[in-house]
């Protein structure tokens, strides 16, 4: 079975069958991520009769549910500055393309992905050089998750397998 790295990240745009490791292809690495656990939930139908106490309230018996998040991720590339923009442009290239915006993502480092997603921006870029000249990229990317519910796993064929609850 392949043993995907907590480091990275693994893209699989909806209108492809094949997975992307960000690690691999682009030299982006995960330096900080969050859970990604649906926090949002859309708001609950009430009627405010002026008349009575309190509200009304729809009683589903769907139980609440979620909306859509943003979950912000800290990147970064080691090389020289020319090889971190230009992978940066590369990656963007591939995430913004014409075979899809949305995308299933899956992250080793939570051990959980989520379906439906698409790609939000990315921002704060800074520029480190460590004492031995070798420069770090580090930027915000934000993962808009519209199915929170979905359940994404990675295959040992390196493929994602994605439960759209």
């Amino acid at each position: 079975m392949r043993m995907a790295k907590d480091s990275t990240i693994i893209i699989q745009k909806d209108k492809s069958n094949t997975s992307v490791d960000i690690e691999d292809r682009f030299g982006i690495v995960v330096v900080e991520m969050p859970l990604i656990i649906p926090t949002e939930i859309k708001e609950v139908f009430e009627q405010n009769y002026p008349d009575e106490d309190g509200v009304d309230v729809y009683n589903s018996n769907d139980g609440v549910k979620f909306d859509k998040y943003t979950i912000n991720i800290q990147m970064g590339i080691k090389g020289k500055i020319s090889y971190c923009n230009s992978n940066l442009k590369n990656f963007l290239d591939y995430i913004t393309s014409t075979d899809g915006t949305l995308f299933s993502f899956y992250s080793p480092w939570v051990c959980d992905g989520k379906a439906g997603s698409y790609f939000g921006g990315v921002s704060d870029f800074d520029y480190f050089r460590d004492d031995t000249g070798e420069s770090f990229m580090i930027f915000n990317m934000s993962i808009v998750v519209t199915k929170p519910k979905s359940s994404v796993t990675l295959l040992s064929n390196g493929n994602l397998s994605i439960n759209q609850l």
